[in-house]
């Protein structure tokens, strides 16, 4: 099982500290929604954990292991990564790009190894996007482009995906769409980590919280441990509560703080 800690994390850019000694431990069997303001420091955690930013001090370690002496190949078995935005600029199909996930396993020549297409087609059936696959990507909607970078980090296999802003700007439909593949990528022998805004999402699809704020941890375990109306008040400055409606988990804003 791939397991992934950070261990009293600080980074700055310029002069300006991000993170502020974070701890985290990540791992399978988890959907795990980094929450907080902007300018929390959810998007640099993610880039410090994935090796793509250099912290100032602290450990990273995975599976064990000190980050730095993984090659960059042996951590892309391991961890999976979406953008914000799930950018792609290539005029490829969905199927190459989606065959691309499979990188990191390839032999020094770059040959594609056997598992290539079963775990290509798993990857397009999992996310629903088997009907997109002669489709070039650039032609896709946001949301469907989304689904295609999400089947493209399953098809490497990686045990622990991280998402940034997975859902930002996509309509209701795909939101939903996107939240319950990584759900049920988490349901089974993998984890996900995705930095969300909206808060309903993260109540109903995660099954824990971070709840980050001005670089600090500011609490984490279980949505209706961290979404509570003090949390909410101190982190976003609105009065708002966590309630049931109907079985789900949603977060009733009563407005926000003068």
């Amino acid at each position: 099982m791939t397991v992934l800690k950070a261990m009293d994390l600080s980074a700055s850019i310029g002069r300006t500290k991000i993170l502020d000694e974070v701890s985290v431990n990540f791992g399978a069997g988890e959907l795990v929604g980094l929450i907080g303001p902007n300018g929390a420091g959810k998007t640099t955690l993610l880039k410090c954990l994935l090796g793509l930013l250099k912290p100032d001090s602290g450990t990273i370690s995975l599976d064990g292991r000190a980050l730095p002496a993984w090659s960059r190949s042996e951590v892309a078995k391991r961890l999976g990564y979406l953008a914000q935005g799930a950018p792609c600029h290539w005029p490829m199909t969905a199927e190459r790009i989606v065959e691309l996930g499979r990188l990191p396993h390839a032999g020094s020549g770059r040959e594609l190894d056997s598992q290539t297409l079963p775990s290509v087609s798993a990857a397009l059936e999992k996310t629903g996007t088997m009907h997109l696959r002669s489709r070039v990507v650039t032609s896709l909607s946001g949301g469907e482009r989304t689904l295609v970078m999400i089947a493209r980090c399953l098809a490497g296999g990686a045990p622990l995906l991280l998402a940034d802003e997975p859902v930002t700007g996509l309509d209701p439909r795909h939101q939903i769409e996107i939240m319950q593949t990584l759900r049920a990528q988490a349901a089974g022998p993998g984890g996900v980590v995705a930095v969300l805004h909206d808060l309903n999402l993260a109540a109903r699809f995660c099954t824990q919280l971070v709840l980050m704020h001005q670089g600090r941890i500011v609490s984490e375990g279980a949505p209706d441990q961290v979404l509570t109306s003090e949390h909410l008040a101190n982190v976003y400055g609105i009065d708002a509560a966590l309630r049931r409606v109907d079985g789900q988990m949603v977060v009733l804003h009563q407005g926000s703080r003068g």
